[in-house]
């Protein structure tokens, strides 16, 4: 139950973002294309439920904080084009891995500003590609980051980045990787996570213990999600499905738990609508990862995903500045679920 005194509370931290909500259109971070906060496209879902698949099996091995990835085609392919991004980091962090049995493994190139993984002889096209890396924190820019830490060893894994399409040499001439041509088929992915004993994988609404088999809905206009592996029980409720990292000070997990259910509440009450699905949240705690003075936070949304994090340390006692920045990045993020709510039932 909200008391009144928190109520005003947290008015106050959000009063400001009260002109954007009412306009329905919060600028900054957070939703980007292809997000809960925009309306899906039947047709174009359609069309990927018929389209031929490539599997990507994912094998965490949290002892070495490692990940391997295998790519399988349905088609043989000189190569594969990794998922265009802003920054070109794959081909210098990712080791190509040699094909199952033997063979030489495939050498990456770059074509511009794509990412590209060829076989060394274009002549005998494959249909398996695999590469390993290491846990990646790192902060990518206009880019959600690859991987997101939790302090009992838990990881979040962006599978945006792992998606790929395959290409083929062209029907005469010379196959280099500047004559490669993406075929016209469009390509879905489906994905088969990994891990060891004792840990689960959660993607979206699935949840397994070691081994999951998932794969976009259909009525899902953006196909990537961040795939949870870790022992973190979540939290079921009437709002959605927590998952809290376990290193938070007590009064920094009391503080947000009251304020999600109380922004929800509020939103309601702002535009009229209530949400019609029940996102996942997932807060996580780095507290190593920032060095600098001041308080460091991110968060974003991807698809019915909510995901906040805390990069600096907290105080084991409260700390009014530290959480009302906190409280305001909770409460933008959290209306672009909202925001996409009311688009769809506006169309």
């Amino acid at each position: 139950m909200i008391h009144a005194a928190s109520n005003r509370q947290w008015k106050a931290i959000v009063f400001s973002l009260v002109v954007c909500v009412a306009t329905v259109g919060c600028s900054g971070g957070g939703a980007r294309p292809g997000s809960a906060a925009y309306p899906q496209k039947a047709a174009s879902a359609r069309k990927a439920a018929s389209s031929p698949s490539i599997l990507i099996e994912v094998t965490e091995l949290p002892a070495a904080d490692r990940w391997e990835v295998r790519y399988r085609l349905p088609h043989p392919a000189p190569a594969i084009r990794l998922s265009k991004s802003h920054n070109i980091y794959r081909s210098k962090r990712w080791k190509p891995v040699s094909p199952e049995g033997s063979g030489k493994p495939p050498v990456w190139e770059v074509v511009g500003a794509r990412e590209i993984l060829m076989v060394e002889d274009p002549a005998s096209p494959t249909t398996s590609f695999a590469v390993s890396f290491e846990s990646d924190f790192d902060e990518k820019p206009k880019a959600y980051e690859l991987h997101v830490h939790f302090t009992d060893g838990s990881r979040l894994l962006f599978t945006g980045d792992l998606q790929v399409t395959p290409l083929f040499c062209p029907e005469a001439g010379e196959c280099t990787k500047d004559t490669l041509r993406q075929a016209k088929t469009k390509y879905s992915s489906r994905y088969l996570f990994r891990t060891r004993a004792g840990r689960t994988i959660i993607a979206n609404d699935k949840r397994a213990a070691r081994e999951l088999a998932w794969q976009a809905a259909e009525d899902d206009r953006d196909k990537r999600t961040y795939a949870y592996f870790g022992s973190i029980e979540p939290i079921e409720t009437g709002l959605g499905t927590f998952l809290v990292d376990p290193g938070f000070p007590p009064w920094f997990l009391e503080k947000t738990r009251e304020l999600l259910p109380w922004l929800v509440d509020y939103y309601r009450e702002l535009t009229g609508f209530s949400m019609d699905f029940r996102p996942s949240f997932f807060i996580s705690y780095h507290p190593t990862r920032s060095t600098g003075a001041g308080f460091s936070m991110g968060g974003g949304i991807l698809n019915r995903i909510v995901q906040l994090a805390v990069h600096s340390r907290l105080s084991d006692v409260e700390n009014q500045e530290d959480l009302s920045r906190w409280a305001h990045m909770v409460a933008h993020e959290v209306f672009h679920l909202w925001n996409g709510s009311v688009v769809r039932q506006r169309l």
